[in-house]
């Protein structure tokens, strides 16, 4: 019964995401609610945009893993979520546009997911030749970035997302995608500061303030998007640094909290009273744990697995309070879907069905309130992926079967790479 309640609110959302959507020249796009600008005021209700966290590639990466079930309508829609994205990537914010969920390279990675797809393979040669096209001018946009100064740095908005989903995405455009993560990562390693041999990243808003921990905008970005580039190079200077910058977070974390640290708007450690902590995706245990359960295996690294045993057993305990209490979210980004898919791969990776039980109940729990259209309208009121429908989708649809993509993890789900020897797939 649970199993079919998990395929039953999967169709259920795509089913909604379908009906809301709005159409033109072949384009798809949706309503849905955003963050304001600069970050200042009320959220505002806008049509989405190209990017991969809140705007039409996310919708599309959900689409189309539903479309490998056979759901022909969903490749569609979601082959016009891209288009539509496509041709407004213009509009994203030049201090996003290497990123991973705010920038090109997420439009990359829904591109290839686009390719790798059974209904995307020779279906529809205007397609593919749209997919290939759009991939190529993107790879030259993120190419010129690579060679000036970088200003960003992390996952969601800068270059160490850009290495990720470079990397995630060259199984389908080519090995040659290779050469420009390593240009984007020796830049990571220039702007990066050193001390005692540990590397961390200022804000480029906030140089002032302490750089931060975590796996969306701290440090772990980078460790875990050097970690994969060694995986597919063997280049040893990636491996030492990557463990540099685990290393800088290592200093955060608190014994008592069995976590790291929040640190945003903070110039400096306090000197009494206690630090903030989250556990979620975007800060604190959950994404720390994520980015060290893939590196420790990525680097044979034992230090960095016993880390990742002990974020995700707090990830765990937080599932274990959600699942009582009604406070807690249900979205990707800092909610209930992406900490039991953070304790689902923990699970396969490191061999702890713990991990995988309580993820289970997630799944089931998250099913039931999609069929009952349980969550609360206003802070699911957008199709996106990492704050809305699209990402519980793809969530549960991962728990159903092994999926290609993740926004959380791409690397890693995608499962197999092609060979390559010399940069170039074999």
């Amino acid at each position: 019964m649970a199993i079919d309640n998990r395929r039953l609110a999967v169709d259920q959302i795509a089913l909604w995401v379908t009906d809301t959507a709005f159409h033109a020249g072949g384009r798809s796009t949706w309503l849905g609610v955003q963050p304001p600008p600069e970050a200042q005021g009320p959220p505002i209700f806008s049509s989405v945009g190209p990017d991969l966290y809140h705007g039409g590639s996310g919708i599309a990466l959900f689409l189309l893993e539903h479309a490998a079930d056979g759901a022909d309508e969903s490749h569609r829609l979601a082959l016009g979520a891209l288009r539509h994205a496509a041709q407004n990537r213009a509009h994203i914010p030049a201090g996003s546009r290497l990123g991973l969920h705010a920038g090109l390279s997420g439009i990359l990675l829904a591109l290839a997911a686009a390719k790798a797809t059974p209904a995307g393979r020779n279906d529809n040669e205007e397609d593919d030749v749209f997919v290939d096209a759009t991939a190529a001018e993107i790879l030259i946009a993120i190419g010129s970035a690579a060679v000036a100064p970088l200003t960003e740095f992390d996952i969601v908005n800068g270059a160490a997302g850009a290495v990720i989903g470079l990397l995630a995405s060259r199984g389908a455009f080519g090995g040659e995608l290779i050469a420009v993560a390593e240009r984007l990562a020796t830049g990571l390693i220039n702007a990066a500061l050193v001390v005692d041999g540990a590397m961390r990243w200022p804000e480029p808003q906030n140089p002032l303030r302490l750089p931060l921990t975590g796996l969306s905008h701290g440090a772990s970005g980078p460790g875990l998007a050097f970690a994969e580039l060694f995986s597919a190079t063997g280049d040893e200077r990636w491996r030492v640094a990557a463990r540099a910058a685990f290393a800088y977070e290592r200093g955060w974390f608190s014994e008592s909290m069995q976590n790291w640290p929040d640190l945003r708007k903070l110039r400096a450690a306090p000197k009494s009273g206690s630090l903030p902590y989250l556990t979620v995706w975007c800060h604190g245990a959950a994404g720390i744990g994520l980015a060290r359960a893939i590196a420790g295996e990525l680097l044979n690294d034992e230090q960095l697995r016993d880390e990742a045993r002990i974020a995700m057993n707090t990830t765990m305990r937080w599932v274990d309070t959600a699942l009582d209490t009604p406070w807690a979210g249900p979205t990707m980004c800092h909610g209930l879907a992406g900490n039991a898919e953070i304790l689902r791969t923990g699970s396969e990776i490191l061999s702890q069905p713990q991990w995988g039980r309580t993820a289970a109940l997630a799944s089931d729990s998250l099913s039931e309130s999609v069929l009952r259209a349980a969550f609360d309208e206003g802070e699911m009121a957008t199709p996106g992926l990492m704050l809305g429908w699209s990402g519980i989708g793809l969530f549960l649809l991962g728990s159903l079967r092994s999926t290609k993509f993740s926004a959380l993890h791409p690397r890693w789900v995608q499962n197999e790479y092609p060979s390559t020897k010399n940069g170039e797939v074999v």
